[in-house]
């Protein structure tokens, strides 16, 4: 990798996403908590 080039493997890939992971779940935890305040408010998608 002394020239600059960049390589993706399998392996970094699936480290990216164990790295993510915490911080995904806790968006999602957040998504549907305010999901379900907004459903109980009376707000709708259409």
């Amino acid at each position: 990798m002394a020239n600059g080039e960049i390589t993706f493997t399998w392996r970094g890939a699936l480290a990216g996403v164990r790295a993510c992971l915490p911080i995904a779940l806790g968006a999602g935890v957040y998504g549907v908590v305010f999901g379900i305040l907004a459903r109980q408010t009376g707000l709708s998608l259409t």
